[in-house]
């Protein structure tokens, strides 16, 4: 399993034993100019490409507000098979938060921000083709939702129905405040 930390900025691996994580932490080598940054606006998604990207095995980080001098998120892909940096167009108000990568080779990436006192969301889809070291990423806009049923949105996660249709899980966080909650909404995605 690999996760991102945000502030003290890294990526570690840790083996899953009935899908509990064991044993110590495995560093993953970053590059220094995201390791040195110290906010709760580094690492916010990290995704593992599958054997169905042209860029399978690959590892891409994303940030929530590390802009790149283009005034765009700052992104990079640990490679296997791509490596070096690329960058993300959000929406306006919004920051992506998580990625995932759809069983075609798909990127999605879910997006957060605060309008009118609201927590709204959107839902990205970006080709695999379009996925790969130098590119500016803006996808297609699959979903945007605020107020009401949408909070803190920030885990998505993608798995494939008995059926073998496409769910799409949304989690939100209340970090420990009463004013937010804890949601969990899935969707499917014909393909």
């Amino acid at each position: 399993m690999r996760v991102g930390f945000e502030n003290l900025t890294r990526v570690a691996d840790f083996g899953l034993v009935a899908g509990l994580p064991q044993g110590p932490a495995r560093e993953v080598g970053i590059p220094r100019w995201l390791a040195d940054i110290r906010t709760n606006e580094t690492l916010e998604a990290v995704c593992i490409a599958p054997d169905t990207s042209p860029i399978a095995g690959s590892t891409l980080l994303l940030t929530e507000g590390v802009m790149d001098d283009d005034g765009q998120h700052s992104a990079y892909l640990l490679g296997h098979n791509d490596k070096g940096p690329l960058s993300y167009i959000s929406g306006d108000g919004t920051n992506p938060t998580d990625c995932a990568f759809m069983p075609n080779g798909d990127l999605l990436v879910l997006e957060r921000g605060i309008a009118l006192l609201a927590f709204q969301m959107r839902l990205v889809r970006i080709p695999a083709a379009e996925v790969k070291a130098g590119a500016h990423m803006r996808g297609e806009e699959l979903l945007h939702a605020a107020g009401g049923d949408i909070d803190n949105m920030e885990a998505l996660a993608v798995h494939t129905a008995p059926d073998g249709s496409s769910r799409i899980t949304l989690v939100s966080d209340n970090n420990f405040n009463d004013w937010e909650r804890n949601l969990l909404l899935e969707f499917s995605l014909p393909e």
